[in-house]
């Protein structure tokens, strides 16, 4: 499984001219990213929930605001996407998904070859 993260390039400086209008909402959210950190988009959204919004929302409308301040962060240079592999899910595959599948196909097989020797 691929992840997604964001990864901070420099400091968001609020009173900078970045050549675009930026809302004081994303504003916000940039400015609590430090120089050198690797965010991982969802762990960030659950630890800052309502933090960027007005009043209580939903996982759905903080989510679409920190995607929307880091597409703006990434066209201004501060940060940039990276993607990284997740092994656990590799180790996953091989110890449960892959014998699964063998014992089906050990069983369809099985099953085939019984049906073939009672015609």
């Amino acid at each position: 499984m691929v992840q997604t993260l964001v990864e901070v390039i420099e400091e968001f400086d609020p009173v900078k001219d970045y050549g675009i209008e930026i809302r004081k909402q994303y504003r916000m959210c940039l400015s609590v990213l430090k120089k050198g950190q690797k965010i991982n988009p969802n762990e960030f959204i659950k630890s800052n929930l309502n933090r960027f919004t007005h009043g209580k929302k939903s996982f759905k409308t903080n989510r679409e605001a920190v995607y929307h301040a880091f597409w703006i962060g990434k066209k201004v240079g501060i940060s940039n996407h990276c993607h990284v592999k997740n092994q656990e899910y590799t180790t996953h595959l091989i110890i449960f998904v892959i014998p699964s599948l063998y014992h089906i196909l050990l069983i369809s097989t099985e099953k085939a070859d019984t049906e073939t020797s009672q015609q």
